[in-house]
């Protein structure tokens, strides 16, 4: 798999010292950029092709072999918010390469039998990359004097440590689903650095729960499916309502409150057609929508995207793998995820 982009932030044009865009530029760059949708690998390559607008080279070195739905990593690395313009551009340009390079990882067209192919194709050809990748960005780091914990107020301490430390996950993301075929396997961070690095460095990794939700909205054997409310109704009308005025949850010109008061409450959600367009944030949504599990069990990502009735404040579909993504790599604040907290006890929830 191709590793030219990544590989230029830190050998190539990419790098963060040299990078010389202008800023009206960048700003129109990053402002359309966070407005396209990442559904699918193919919209993901659409949107690494517009940010890397300036760079011709790099963007002919990008592409998909499928439009497959998104596979999130297993593993991923406590985030480091962006806070400026360049900073919001490199992560956003990091954040879709990966999505690409690890799917196209899991999909390698030339892996046909395992036990011959995996060792080649995923251990030389992409591991043994990664780990190399990270030895260099973790050693410029060190050569230029950065600590490992904030502030990243310089650009090139941002950018290598948030690659650095999303190298690392990506190489353990990659590795998990081909441990039994590959001659080499780290057990954890810590083998991995005495092997792979020259110096080691300070993060944790997590590995994501995936879900073992088994109950999912039938459409074909016309069953009726809710979302499994159990709460108090006037509750949850209070609650929904709170949110709308203090946290902008619905685009209230598309979807009044009481729609999606009826669609959570609902005993079957296929009874009628619903449009739940959001009105705040993918990440706010994300964690609005984990509480909301409290009393509505089967409000799942899973089913939030099977139903087709939820839209990202931008109008594109909110798919299961952009809620996974937004709740691993972009996390709202600890005081906005205690306002929320606050308003749902407020409220009986």
């Amino acid at each position: 798999m191709d590793f030219k982009v990544l590989n230029s932030i830190v050998n190539g044009e990419l790098k963060p010292w040299l990078i010389d865009i202008e800023e009206s530029t960048l700003k129109d760059i990053v402002r359309q950029a966070n407005k396209m949708p990442v559904s699918n690998l193919q919209e993901v390559v659409d949107k690494l092709k517009h940010l890397l607008q300036p760079f011709n080279s790099l963007q002919k070195a990008i592409a998909v072999t499928n439009s497959k739905e998104i596979k999130v990593q297993e593993f991923c690395c406590n985030p480091i918010e962006a806070t400026n313009l360049l900073q919001h551009f490199y992560k956003a340009l990091i954040d879709s390469e990966l999505i690409r390079y690890y799917n196209e990882t899991l999909s390698n067209p030339f892996i046909k039998d395992s036990a011959l192919d995996v060792p080649f194709q995923i251990g030389e050809k992409s591991l043994k990359g990664i780990a190399v990748l990270c030895n260099h960005a973790n050693n410029e780091l060190i050569e230029r004097g950065f600590a490992d914990t904030a502030p990243f107020t310089d650009i090139t301490h941002y950018t290598l440590t948030y690659l650095r430390n999303n190298l690392l996950a990506l190489y353990f993301s990659i590795q998990e689903p081909f441990k039994e075929h590959l001659s080499t396997v780290y057990s954890d961070v810590q083998d991995f650095f005495m092997y792979c690095l020259d110096n080691a460095f300070s993060i944790k990794l997590n590995k994501i729960q995936v879900s073992t939700e088994i109950t999912s909205i039938a459409k074909s054997d016309n069953k009726a499916f809710s979302f499994g409310f159990k709460g108090d109704i006037a509750d949850i009308t209070k609650l929904i309502k709170v949110l709308c005025v203090h946290k902008n949850l619905l685009d209230e010109e598309v979807t009044k409150p009481e729609t999606f008061i009826e669609l959570l409450t609902t005993s079957d959600i296929n009874c009628k057609a619903y449009k739940i367009k959001v009105g705040c944030k993918t990440n706010l949504f994300t964690y609005i929508a984990e509480c909301l599990k409290k009393t509505s069990p089967r409000l799942t990502f899973a089913n939030i995207d099977r139903c087709n009735y939820f839209f990202s404040e931008n109008d594109a579909p909110i798919k299961q793998s952009l809620l996974s993504n937004s709740k691993s790599n972009n996390p709202i604040s600890k005081q906005a995820r205690a306002e929320i907290d606050k308003i749902f006890k407020e409220n009986n929830m």
